[in-house]
């Protein structure tokens, strides 16, 4: 017997399974950003955005993250990427 974690919620606004040709540069090869909720009844909603947020407040003039990827906490989820400004 087993159980399955969906999370559902979040929005992504681009996603590609290849690359994408974009004029784009690296500001900051690996940054990490934090978001955290202080509720179980509100789930993941906004923390996403906070952790994406968070991310690229550690890198000034990026506007965007690429090879993203997210890991969940018991309250708090957290974004790893590449920060980059994109033209």
């Amino acid at each position: 017997m087993g159980c399955t974690m969906h999370f559902g919620r979040g929005t992504l606004s681009a996603v590609s399974t290849k690359a994408v040709p974009l004029s784009m540069k690296i500001v900051r090869a690996k940054v990490e950003g934090e978001g955290c909720f202080f509720s179980a009844f509100f789930g993941y909603d906004g923390a996403y955005r906070r952790t994406v947020k968070d991310a690229l407040a550690k890198a000034p003039g990026a506007n965007a993250l690429v090879d993203a990827s997210y890991t969940f906490g018991a309250f708090c989820v957290v974004a790893h990427g590449t920060a980059v400004h994109v033209e």
